[in-house]
């Protein structure tokens, strides 16, 4: 029986390394300041249509901009490595403690699954922005949007 699971592409790895570097100088570039945050967030159920996914993501959006008009970063969809399930990984930029990022964050997405919040550190040996960007264009479902496009 043949495994489900992604296949090696060095092209593809190649873009999407390079992405992860646009996505790591786009806040600095854009508003001379770092990302404040990166979230996981993920279903109890597998979920596998994408654009119910970011409607999800969507009216998070809009729960933000309550409290920061100013609200910007940037989402990747992903596609579990056994296919059945789609997760969000995003990078924030709010100006917001990070305790009601969470507090509003969860409020949203408590009935979805479970959400990750982390300060984001550039100086961090772990880049979330490279990690974040490894499976774009694998599937149909591995994408990345802009969160300027889910603020109408």
């Amino acid at each position: 029986m043949r495994e489900l699971g992604y296949s090696q592409n060095k092209e593809r790895d190649v873009v999407n390394r390079s992405i992860g570097k646009f996505i790591k100088s786009y806040c600095k570039d854009n508003y001379n300041t770092d990302w404040n945050y990166f979230i996981t967030l993920t279903y109890k159920y597998p979920k596998i249509k994408e654009s119910w996914c970011n409607n999800n993501v969507k009216k998070l959006v809009k729960e933000w901009m309550r409290y920061d008009k100013s609200v910007d970063g940037i989402m990747v969809n992903e596609l579990e490595n056994n296919m059945v399930g789609i997760h969000h990984h995003i990078i924030l930029k709010i100006d917001l403690m990070k305790s009601i990022v969470e507090s509003v964050t969860n409020k949203i997405w408590r009935n979805n699954g479970i959400v990750d919040v982390r300060e984001y550190d550039s100086s961090y040996e772990f880049c979330y922005c490279d990690y974040m960007t490894k499976h774009i264009g694998k599937t149909n479902n591995n994408s990345y949007h802009f969160l300027f496009n889910f603020k109408e």
